[in-house]
């Protein structure tokens, strides 16, 4: 079935996260979600309406994921207001399994290492590998953390829905319009290559984070770009190591390029191995 925004109909179980910025993006996409049934509920604020019934999901969006969904101090263990907004309105709210996190590539990782699962991601130090998550990825750890600290259980089949593109300006309906690039498949993932979504199963990427944080694998450490740079057009950092589940497109027209780009996601690179070995290898992908 793939992957997509929920239905009109259920907007009615939806409450929508709003900031108090000026940006008209925003407003006007969330006014269009109002109209149909969500229920509005301020980002820096305490408490939701008494009227709510069930409701089933919780959005947030956003031009930029790390400012636009306060999310901005998260590296320095600084206080995450949408952090705390969410952890309040899951556990009032039990009901709630999904989660939308529809911000510009929230879910994508940093280019220096896109083509890495988490298990090659985190088996270096921690203050290395903090720096090779996805924004989504981030958010479900501090959301952990935020629930330990509540002395709460996390919530089981809770799900984080995130995006590998950029958000559409679509009156208020979540989708890619350009910028999209496409991540590993992991088992706590399941990725939609024609709506550019991910869904993420919380409890499964925790417990995999877990696994291979606790690892101690002495390996080459790939150096990622800091906060600041975090989504920065730079040229992709390659390994030796083939990835074989890596997800991908079939034809190039299905892939939009960002405008700030210098060169498509999956533009020809040099083979690693070749340059080592003076062998070819034609399992390496080269576009």
């Amino acid at each position: 079935m793939g992957i997509i925004d929920i239905p009109n109909t259920e907007m009615e179980q939806e409450i929508v996260l709003m900031g108090e910025s000026d940006d008209n993006f925003e407003k006007n996409w969330v006014k269009k979600r109002e109209l149909k049934g969500a229920t509005i509920a301020s980002l820096n604020e305490t408490g939701f309406p008494n009227n709510l019934r069930n409701p089933s999901c919780l959005t947030k969006v956003g031009h930029s994921a790390w400012e636009d969904m306060a999310m901005s101090g998260f590296r320095d263990d600084e206080d995450a207001p949408i952090v705390k907004r969410v952890n309040e309105a899951l556990i009032q709210f039990p009901s709630i399994k999904r989660i939308n996190l529809y911000s510009c590539l929230s879910g994508v990782l940093p280019q220096s290492c896109e083509r890495l699962k988490l298990r090659d991601r985190i088996k270096d130090q921690a203050d290395e590998a903090i720096k090779k998550l996805s924004y989504a990825e981030h958010f479900i750890l501090a959301l952990q953390k935020a629930f330990l600290e509540s002395e709460t259980d996390f919530p089981k089949d809770l799900c984080v829905v995130a995006c590998l593109g950029l958000v559409k300006h679509n009156n208020g309906r979540a989708g890619i319009s350009r910028g999209k690039r496409l991540i590993p498949q992991e088992k706590y993932t399941e990725i939609d290559p024609i709506s550019f979504f991910v869904n993420i199963n919380c409890a499964q990427f925790l417990a995999t984070y877990q696994q291979h944080s606790t690892q101690t694998t002495k390996s080459n450490s790939y150096s990622c770009s800091p906060k600041a740079t975090f989504f920065a057009s730079a040229s992709s950092t390659t390994t030796m190591q083939e990835n074989q589940d890596f997800t991908t497109l079939d034809t190039q027209s299905q892939l939009e390029t960002p405008k700030k780009r210098t060169r498509p996601f999956f533009a020809k690179m040099t083979n690693p191995y070749t340059v080592l070995t003076g062998e070819p290898n034609s399992n390496f992908p080269t576009h």
